[in-house]
Parts: structure tokens; C-alpha cells; sequence
């Protein structure tokens, strides 16, 4: 698929874009060091197996987290913190991932049910 940007929300520690079939994380700036070859994640809708999204106490911070298949220990790569003036586009972007995953969850459901409705045939 094309690298076509359907929204995307900057954060404190990068910027979090939604494409049409995944995400990407992507750390610019003197971030970049800290994540070195992490600077830009791109991570497989189909892949992901929870999203997380966390505000703090208060609600001056939080952030915006994926779980994938893989199981990956590193955490920090597929997180994405934001500050309290941002937190209204990580709550959208956050709800548009959710609806995408759900077509991609159901397209999935409805690939296997064929699948094994071929092989009873």
C-alpha cells in the first residue's frame, strides 16, 4: 500500500501516524538518538494485538502504547507519551486505530470461516 498519512498526532516523544494498513513511529530531533535504529517503526495493523491508551492522574500526560503478535520486549519502541494540549488528537487517532483494527479483526474472521468452510467441501 501506498504511504498515504490518514492522520497522525505529535507527541512529546515522536509523532504517531496512521496509514491504511499500519502505523508508524516517528522520532525525529536529538529522540532520534536516544531510539537509534527505532527512529521510524512502522508496525502492521494485522499485527497488533492491543492498544493502550493511558492518561495520567489529573490528566496532564499519558500515553499511547501497542502490543503486537511478536510480543517484542521493547515496550518504549511502540510507545508514544503526549502532554495535555495534545491529548485531544492522541484520543482521536487512538478511536480511528480501534475502528480500523475492528474491519481488519472482522476481514480476518471472515477469510477463516471461508477457509474452513472450503476444506469441509
Amino acid at each position: 500500500m501506498e504511504d498515504q498519512i490518514i492522520m497522525q498526532a505529535k507527541g512529546a516523544n515522536g509523532t504517531l501516524q496512521l496509514l491504511p494498513d499500519r502505523i508508524r513511529i516517528v522520532r525525529e530531533g536529538w529522540l532520534s538518538n536516544l531510539y537509534d535504529r527505532h527512529s521510524h517503526l512502522d508496525l502492521l495493523l494485522q499485527q497488533i494485538t492491543a492498544v493502550e491508551l493511558n492518561v495520567t492522574i489529573g490528566g496532564l500526560a499519558g500515553y499511547l502504547a501497542f502490543h503486537e503478535c511478536e510480543g517484542s520486549d521493547a515496550y518504549e519502541d511502540y510507545c508514544v507519551s503526549f502532554i495535555k494540549s495534545q491529548q485531544h488528537r492522541f484520543i482521536a487517532i487512538h478511536e480511528a486505530i480501534e475502528e480500523r483494527l475492528a474491519v481488519i479483526r472482522e476481514r480476518m474472521a471472515q477469510d477463516r470461516v471461508t477457509y474452513y468452510a472450503r476444506a469441509e467441501v
